[in-house]
């Protein structure tokens, strides 16, 4: 069991979390001196290991789906563990290690005074990565059928096809 002991004012909530570019501050205004028992112990240990695994969690070359589900698991475990993520902390993790190909989005949810809706976000990024998809399968139809079109004519030009030029 944990037994607190305030050594400082009498709030001990945090006062609020801020995004600040790539971390999220959290600022408690008087710091508990606590005494943990063994369980106690290791269930803090726990949800330590699983905000540290959250808050530095990659997209890397991971989908906005698969990097999504990875935060969603995380906090899931959190949640079940007794510490819950809120939805602007949620947030501010699933923007803070999203590459530049989703700047509009970023940009577009910096413009807010308050934080975004993590499932607007998800759902934001989620359109934006199927239209980058579709953006670059165009440009490969296009590249196929340009070099589809040299490779037929240089065919005709080997098996001495005639030339349109006149000379």
């Amino acid at each position: 069991m944990a037994t607190p002991h305030s050594t400082d004012s009498d709030a001990g909530e945090p006062s609020g979390s801020v995004f600040s570019g790539d971390r999220i501050v959290t600022v408690f205004l008087r710091h508990d001196v606590v005494k943990l028992d063994d369980g106690s112990f290791i269930q803090c240990m726990k949800q330590s290991q699983l905000r540290h695994a959250l808050h530095s969690l990659k997209k890397g070359s991971l989908s906005v789906r698969a990097y999504v589900d990875k935060i969603k698991g995380l906090c899931t475990l959190l949640a079940a563990s007794g510490s819950s993520i809120l939805e602007a902390e949620r947030s501010a993790i699933l923007l803070s290690d999203i590459s530049s190909e989703f700047d509009a989005v970023v940009s577009f949810a910096s413009l807010f005074s308050t934080p975004l809706l993590f499932q607007w976000l998800v759902d934001a990024l989620l359109e934006c990565e199927a239209h980058q998809l579709r953006s670059v399968q165009k440009a490969l139809v296009v590249a196929n059928f340009v070099e589809g079109s040299s490779t037929q004519e240089a065919a005709r030009s080997s098996r001495g096809g005639r030339s349109f030029a006149r000379g």
